[in-house]
């Protein structure tokens, strides 16, 4: 049985609503089943994200800050319409054009609590969760290289009042323990799942918290190596001098 906090029971109640397509939690379920659905395509995870950050964008906007041409832009949000994440657009009639701006359906965007992910993915399969790992794993991959270029695009002055001064950044890349890993992940599903102060803009911030299981471990081709396999190591004329786990370089 799955237990729903506070929070999780706010976001079912706003996502319901808040827009005129649901009329039950399990509409809202399925709209985030094609959101999930949607993540499997890194561009389009990322285009996602965007939106949401601005609330909305043109396709113009959409591709300077992603990037991208604007056909490519278009697109994906073709895709992202027929996949039902995408609300209309909203049209603003110029002198020579008509410019649409685009946003993510708001009853996804309420109902995008901590546990939203683990129920999208209740009725995948093995392999289709696999895919959609992968396909994350690529988007925060996208999404960190564009993390370097902007940052490494502002001037010192502005990265320090922006990140270091306000100590409004954080990264950190470590190797720990089994027991460790369990119990940090631990602490912060239980740290997300707390419900912010009334008020507080959650909205604005990128927070990425990758657990990776047995990555050191996996090789390109796919397989588990056993680096936990003692193996001898030997010096000289094949003298013994002890046991070493395999994987590791023995050093003379």
């Amino acid at each position: 049985m799955q237990v729903y906090n506070s929070a999780t029971m706010v976001a079912r109640h706003y996502a319901v609503e808040n827009c005129a397509r649901v009329q039950s939690w399990a509409d809202v379920k399925a709209l985030l089943r094609s959101y999930l659905d949607a993540f499997t395509d890194p561009t389009r995870a990322n285009l996602l994200l965007e939106l949401q950050a601005a609330d909305e964008l043109t396709a113009t906007q959409l591709a300077r800050r992603l990037g991208l041409s604007v056909n490519n832009v278009y697109h994906h949000i073709r895709v992202l319409h027929r996949l039902g994440v995408l609300a209309e657009p909203r049209i603003v009639p110029g002198p020579t054009y008509v410019e649409k701006y685009h946003r993510v359906l708001p009853a996804i965007t309420e109902a995008l609590h901590p546990g939203w992910y683990d129920e999208a993915s209740e009725e995948l399969s093995t392999e289709e969760r696999q895919v959609r790992w992968a396909a994350f794993c690529a988007m925060v991959g996208q999404m960190m290289l564009r993390a370097a270029e902007r940052y490494a695009a502002m001037s010192p002055e502005d990265w320090d009042r922006t990140v270091l001064g306000p100590k409004n950044g954080m990264i950190s890349v470590r190797l720990m323990a089994t027991e460790q890993y369990r119990a940090d992940l631990a602490r912060m599903r239980e740290m997300v799942s707390r419900p912010g102060p009334d008020g507080q803009d959650v909205g604005r911030q990128v927070m990425i918290v990758a657990g990776l299981p047995e990555l050191m471990r996996i090789g390109p081709g796919g397989g588990l190596a056993d680096l936990d396999v003692e193996v001898p190591v030997t010096r000289g004329r094949g003298q013994s001098a002890g046991r070493r786990p395999a994987g590791r370089q023995a050093r003379d």
